[in-house]
């Protein structure tokens, strides 16, 4: 399994970003920019860590004070190359995970998983759903 790309929403300094990560990723830039921000939310949704009013980005407002975004503070994964045995582990099933065929004809499948700070203080822990068809016989 590979963390492919990460979004990041109102997270310190990161207000909309995301990231393509390859199997080598460098992040370049001055100081103050994000780059430890970006690492320190990679490790929280890896770890299962939960977000804080801490994590959510700031601002000074008009009168010089500081304020906190009053926003859902989000970080979703895209994970890919995720083997079939997955399947079995609770929670993951196949309206959770997407199915890819690779260039050697291999099943493979991917799934975004995303934490997120509310705007009511508490942590969700999200998995994408794909759109599922009723069969023919229950349609009415």
């Amino acid at each position: 399994m590979k963390l492919a790309e990460i979004e990041i929403k109102n997270f310190r300094k990161l207000h909309d970003v995301k990231v393509r990560l390859g199997d080598a990723t460098f992040l370049i830039g001055a100081n103050n920019a994000g780059k430890t921000s970006t690492l320190e939310a990679i490790e929280l949704l890896l770890s299962g860590s939960k977000l804080t009013d801490s994590h959510r980005s700031k601002f000074i407002n008009e009168t010089g004070v500081e304020e906190f975004v009053n926003e859902d503070v989000i970080i979703c994964g895209l994970f890919t190359e995720v083997s079939e045995n997955l399947l079995s582990n609770r929670g993951f099933n196949s309206e959770r995970l997407q199915k890819h065929i690779d260039e050697n004809n291999n099943s493979t499948y991917s799934f975004r998983y995303r934490i997120r700070l509310g705007t009511d203080g508490k942590n969700y822990i999200e998995m994408e759903m794909h759109t599922q068809k009723l069969k023919r016989e229950y349609e009415n």
